[in-house]
């Protein structure tokens, strides 16, 4: 019985330590933006190699790949919920990288504005190491921003799985609070 419940508990450690690799990425272009995800175990190179499949058509797209999803859901689920600063609180960028093209009006401009990018990133790297890449091109002919970025963030799944329990712990005391709070309405 012993030996049992230590297997269990053991295999359920290990289950809950596996590294769950999410991977983003973002086209930027003239006529528009076009964003795609993927996700793996263990290793980011997959679900980076999934998204950018997604990007360009190969597999098909899921409905949170679109940038309405993104602009207008994301933001809205991440404030609806502690649940969410839990995940955010574990979650560790594994890889950044921005490549590019800019161009504003003015040359001035578009001088200062890839300085202070520049400036950024190498901050970013300072603070993080070579897992942040920036490569950005001024255009000083004409005006557009063209370009991509792409990511890749991990979290253990007992993170993920503690997340959506507190979420639904969450959820259900506020649905039972709403129910307890209404006004019985009697004629």
């Amino acid at each position: 019985m012993i030996v049992e419940l230590v297997a269990v508990a053991t295999t359920a450690f290990y289950a809950v330590n596996i590294p769950m690799k999410l991977a983003f990425r973002l086209r930027l272009q003239e006529n528009g933006s076009d964003m795609a995800t993927g996700a793996s175990l263990f290793e980011g190179r997959f679900a980076l190699r999934a998204a950018g499949k997604r990007l360009d058509g190969q597999k098909n797209r899921r409905k949170w790949d679109s940038p309405n999803f993104a602009r207008k859901k994301i933001p809205a689920m991440l404030r609806a919920t502690k649940a969410a600063g839990y995940a955010m609180r574990h979650l560790r960028l594994d890889f950044l990288a921005v490549r590019g093209e800019i161009g504003l009006s003015d040359a001035m401009h578009t001088a200062l504005l890839c300085g202070a990018i520049a400036a950024v990133g190498q901050s970013a790297r300072a603070a993080m190491g070579n897992r942040v890449r920036l490569s950005l091109r001024p255009d000083f002919s004409r005006s557009h921003v063209s370009g991509e970025i792409c990511g890749i963030v991990s979290a253990s799944v007992g993170h993920i799985i503690l997340a959506a329990i507190y979420g639904a712990i969450e959820y259900g005391n506020g649905r039972l609070s709403q129910w307890t709070h209404t006004r019985l309405k009697t004629s």
